[in-house]
């Protein structure tokens, strides 16, 4: 495939900041095993360090119920898989409220809980349609056009 990947971005993903470096004001986190694993350690984070924190990316993950990050100046990735059974669709759906109202949610078409980190089957988790090469393929050139997106990677 020649040219540049250019993903869709969904109709969430309002631009209401100008664009700006991440630096080092960026936070990720995998999956969302409480209290204070993965996303919801990165959620926590971002939620007590906004003055620091510019970028939020959410991987099969969402804040816990007290981290209400609606009103933060920040730019946020959710990427969920669609047939993740650990990470529901209505967990993600819930958290929207806890997000601010331009944050991009992204789902991944085929993909599974188990394919953000390549670790292999879980219990509970769905059936991938994609491999986890596609899966985490997916991940990273989307990370990469949110990066550019927010202006984190050069102006």
């Amino acid at each position: 495939r020649e040219g540049r990947f250019r993903p869709r971005v969904g109709q969430d993903s309002r631009r209401r900041r100008p664009r700006r470096r991440f630096g080092e004001g960026l936070v990720t986190g995998l999956s969302r095993e409480q209290p204070v694993e993965g996303g919801v350690a990165a959620a926590m984070y971002a939620d007590s360090h906004r003055d620091r924190v510019s970028g939020l990316i959410l991987l099969g993950s969402y804040p816990a119920g007290s981290n209400d990050l609606s009103d933060a100046d920040l730019d946020v990735l959710s990427m969920y898989a669609e047939f993740d059974g650990l990470t529901l669709l209505s967990d993600i759906e819930e958290s929207r409220a806890l997000l601010p109202d331009d944050a991009i949610f992204e789902m991944i078409t085929g993909g599974n809980h188990a394919g953000f980190g390549l670790y292999g089957d879980q219990a509970g988790d769905g059936t991938a349609e994609i491999s986890a090469l596609a899966q985490q393929t997916w991940m990273i050139l989307r990370t990469l056009a949110f990066l550019e997106q927010s202006g984190s990677s050069s102006d």
